[in-house]
């Protein structure tokens, strides 16, 4: 997302117990593309935090779930000033499986704080700015999201982003 880390402090690190959003007990290790490993390495000189998922490289967790790159004590993400493009649009995500293209919101202390607006201005955002990352993860993992039994997130409106083909009826109105 385009907010900065002051604006989701007072939600996340004092009212969210988990921040089970860096925890693949509940989501899916998050993608990484080239060159966000490129620019985490550069960050962090680090190597060993991503590894292969069949066609796609994803984070590393630890033993207990977490992100490589959360940090526990302070219950903060070490590399939020360049996380990957999954990380940065939570609490939202999408879900694309059998045609239907739909926003999800996440049931957080973070969204909790969200009104319609803030929703509606974030997605038209996304939209917007990050149509080409938005294609690099149309199918990760997300037919996994059960929509007859939304439990921990909401379901928005229809995405209005043209498809990879360039056909804007697969995915939502123009």
């Amino acid at each position: 997302m385009d907010g900065n880390n002051a604006t989701i402090e007072p939600a996340c690190r004092r009212r969210c117990p988990d921040r089970w959003c860096c925890s693949s007990r509940y989501l899916v290790q998050a993608p990484v593309w080239d060159e966000e490993i490129n620019r985490i390495a550069r960050y962090t000189g680090r190597s060993d935090f991503h590894e292969r998922h069949g066609d796609e490289s994803v984070l590393r967790v630890r033993a207990d779930g977490y992100c490589v790159f959360f940090d526990k004590e302070n219950r903060a993400c070490a590399i939020y000033a360049v996380r990957p493009f999954d990380c940065g649009m939570y609490p939202f995500d999408f879900y694309t499986a059998g045609g239907d293209k739909r926003w999800l919101l996440w049931d957080c202390a973070y969204s909790r704080q969200m009104d319609d607006i803030f929703i509606e201005q974030s997605l038209s955002r996304f939209e917007s700015r990050h149509r080409h990352a938005l294609h690099r993860i149309w199918n990760y993992e997300n037919e996994s999201i059960d929509l007859t039994r939304p439990v921990g997130f909401r379901v928005l409106r229809p995405m209005r982003v043209a498809g990879p083909s360039g056909d804007a009826g697969e995915f939502g109105d123009p």
